[in-house]
């Protein structure tokens, strides 16, 4: 009969982190309690238990990083050795037969890292392992096989809270096929978004908006303005909109600027993940630092030159439209031979 381990109580959460904590201290984003200040912690440990709780929804009562769990040496060892950098459990009792998720972050290098978490995954009930080292990661599920035999195989994912294994990355970018001309698919799409389309589900879209793409691949983090002509659209989910409250006290377009300096594109592609099949910036844009420039004529003029960058474009825009319509209208298009 299995050993049941006696349960902790809930976690310190981000409210009771102390104020003050002594210099070369961190605070556990899960437990509260100070930590070192390592690179291994900082960076890593931290960012996986954040992960866990806000992209992955796990509840912080189901995860242990501060007292370390604690896996066995070997499987006929009573006391337990090695200490496990992030437990997931199913419940907040948190027993031992519960553990379904282990992290390890100690290990730099990935043929290590992937060495101790295997063995970690021998010596406790759970199912699926993670590598993570700040920078790259590893994730792995345990199969047990009816001969006895214990294999281990790669994973596109960690199941999200309430998600099955089996679930995950049900498709995969190899089942996906590209259509051969996606510029035509998407004008086909956009001429059949009737009036009709567009009353039933009409979106808060307005002139100044901002919007970031949160989810794709290469395009995830660029930004796009809206004015006077764009603001009869309706946009899919996979968007940030964002809005200034006070143009008064923050250009909308001085914010446009500051989102496409390449300090800041460096910021969201080092926060960019894997979600499933896609990368996202989940709520991770909301920790990028802007460079906010100190002097006010410099954040006017940024701001001044930037509008008129838009505004050239967008007429360029519409007298691109204009020339397409009048060649279309007087039948003058080229045609090609076969």
């Amino acid at each position: 009969m299995a050993r049941q381990k006696k349960s902790r109580p809930a976690p310190e959460t981000a409210a009771d982190i102390p104020a003050e904590l002594k210099a070369g201290y961190i605070a556990d984003f899960i437990s509260g309690l100070p930590v070192k200040d390592t690179p291994e912690e900082r960076d890593a440990v931290q960012v996986f238990a954040r992960r866990l709780v806000e992209d992955y929804g796990y509840p912080r009562e189901f995860i242990q990083t501060r007292p370390q769990y604690r896996v066995r040496k070997r499987p006929s060892d009573e006391e337990k050795g090695y200490p496990v950098d992030v437990a997931v459990f199913q419940s907040v009792r948190n027993l031992e037969q519960e553990l379904v998720i282990v992290v390890e972050c100690k290990k730099k290098t990935r043929k290590d890292g992937v060495a101790q978490l295997k063995l970690y995954l021998d010596m406790s009930a759970a199912k699926v392992g993670v590598w993570f080292n700040g920078d790259e990661h590893e994730y792995l599920r345990k199969v047990h096989h009816k001969d006895g035999r214990r294999t281990y195989e790669p994973l596109p994912n960690i199941p999200r809270h309430g998600q099955r294994i089996e679930d995950i990355g049900l498709f995969k970018r190899k089942d996906l096929k590209k259509p051969s001309n996606l510029k035509a698919v998407f004008r086909d799409l956009r001429n059949h978004l009737s009036e009709a389309i567009y009353e039933d589900n009409q979106q808060d879209a307005q002139a100044g908006d901002i919007f970031i793409v949160r989810d794709g691949t290469y395009l995830v983090g660029t930004s796009c303005i809206l004015t006077e002509h764009d603001t009869k659209i309706l946009y899919c989910g996979g968007l940030y909109k964002l809005r200034v409250s006070q143009p008064d006290k923050l250009d909308p377009f001085l914010l446009l600027a500051l989102l496409n300096t390449p300090i800041v594109r460096r910021q969201m592609r080092s926060k960019q993940f894997t979600r499933d099949i896609i990368d996202t910036l989940g709520k991770r844009l909301f920790e990028v630092v802007l460079p906010l420039p100190k002097d006010h004529q410099l954040r006017k003029r940024i701001a001044d030159e930037t509008r008129q960058v838009i505004e050239t474009r967008v007429s360029l825009r519409n007298r691109a439209k204009v020339i397409a319509l009048e060649i279309e209208g007087t039948g003058a298009c080229v045609e090609t031979e076969e």
